[in-house]
């Protein structure tokens, strides 16, 4: 998994940049991937392997609009259920077939913080949750002012291990994080 700032580099991302807010915003939501289908191979495997019947993975895409959605529902009610349960397994299959985002996200299900890979998909996530139905419009809204306290704590952070000045300009929103 990578560091914020090796995760913005990869994604060509940079926070000074005026466009930064709109390619931050995208770069999620490429997280997201394909809707919801009850009948996705890959949705059918995770939920076989996970031991989850085809009813249930019914239900858990009736109120998520993405398979990586889905996935995380699935692998949380069978935490709920069951305790905890490792899903490494699922990582060699999701590397291999190009979704390193649905194993950031999974890896994240009943963390305080998620990995910045999936952090899209669990934003969704949540919004769904709170929402009690699937969300086919993107709400990463959030997402984004976190990670932009999150940049002004770490360039305040910078500045005082260096013993330079804040910038007078920038001040107070980077105080005020």
């Amino acid at each position: 998994m990578y560091q914020v700032s090796e995760w913005l580099e990869r994604n060509s991302l940079d926070h000074e940049a005026s466009d930064f807010d709109e390619k931050f915003l995208v770069a999620l939501e490429r997280q997201l991937g394909a809707p919801s289908n009850p009948e996705d191979p890959l949705l059918v495997g995770f939920a076989r392997r996970l031991g989850v019947s085809r009813k249930l993975v019914r239900l858990a895409c009736d109120k998520h609009a993405y398979r990586a959605t889905v996935m995380v529902r699935l692998l949380h009610h069978h935490r709920e259920r069951f305790g905890v349960v490792s899903c490494d397994w699922a990582r060699a299959i999701l590397f291999r077939h190009g979704y390193p985002e649905i194993w950031a996200a999974l890896a994240s299900v009943g963390r305080k913080t998620v990995f910045m890979e999936g952090a899209g998909v669990m934003a969704h996530y949540y919004m769904e949750l709170g929402e009690r139905k699937p969300l086919r419009d993107v709400r990463l809204y959030g997402c984004l002012v976190i990670m932009r306290r999150y940049l002004g704590h770490v360039i305040r952070q910078n500045l005082q291990q260096r013993g330079l000045p804040l910038p007078e300009v920038g001040n107070a929103s980077l105080t005020n994080v």
